[in-house]
């Protein structure tokens, strides 16, 4: 059978919720500067998407130093 399994979208390691928050977070960070501070989309989007790639450096350099494994 294919598709996902819901166990495959709640379950996971340390390395599967870091990248569930990097994105989260982003997404609440443009959201909350647009709709809470009436800030233009634009400039949301790209702080949005500063810490996105903040969060993903920081990410894989847990990874590359052994801190966060990838299961599997």
């Amino acid at each position: 059978m294919s598709g996902i399994k819901m166990s495959d979208l709640a379950g996971g390691g340390l390395f599967r919720w870091l990248v569930r928050l990097v994105v989260g977070g982003s997404l609440v960070i443009i959201l909350a500067l647009r709709l809470l501070l009436h800030m233009n989309i634009f400039l949301a989007i790209l702080i949005g998407t500063s810490v996105f790639m903040l969060g993903l450096l920081i990410t894989w350099l847990l990874l590359i130093s052994g801190r966060v494994k990838v299961k599997l």
